[in-house]
């Protein structure tokens, strides 16, 4: 069965030597691309926190210490490569984020000064609301 991607689904990604947890923000596109955030630990001795959408530990299954949404870094991924690398292991699955945290980690895209403007005009264009665009 190939999985397919939705809102607020959560994966483990790889990424330089440690693991992050990725979540989908958007639909696919017309193109069948989406946007995927990851989340950060607050660290003390950290300057580029972007306080914009904190999450407390514990909000998800996989936060255990105080984290924010890294909304410098954002991704585009296709559905296809999200469903090949989850059904390859890449991706490890996790639980999918509440509906309310995801809507906080949404209203953040436009919101957050470090969101790309790519990354904005992307949401804008793949979200369905009238208040995002």
């Amino acid at each position: 069965m190939t999985y397919v991607a939705r809102p607020g689904d959560a994966f483990l990604i790889d990424t330089s030597n440690d693991k992050h947890l990725f979540i989908v923000v958007t639909d696919a596109d017309r193109n069948g691309m989406h946007l995927l955030l990851s989340v950060s630990t607050i660290r003390p001795e950290a300057r580029s926190v972007d306080r914009t959408c904190e999450i407390p530990a514990g909000a998800h299954e996989f936060i255990k210490n105080p984290s924010f949404v890294y909304y410098r870094k954002p991704e585009q991924r296709s559905a296809a490569h999200i469903a090949k690398c989850v059904d390859g292991r890449s991706f490890l699955p996790k639980e999918a984020v509440a509906p309310a945290l995801l809507e906080r980690i949404r209203a953040g895209i436009l919101i957050s000064a470090q969101t790309p403007r790519w990354a904005k005009d992307f949401y804008r264009q793949a979200s369905p609301e009238p208040e995002n665009r």
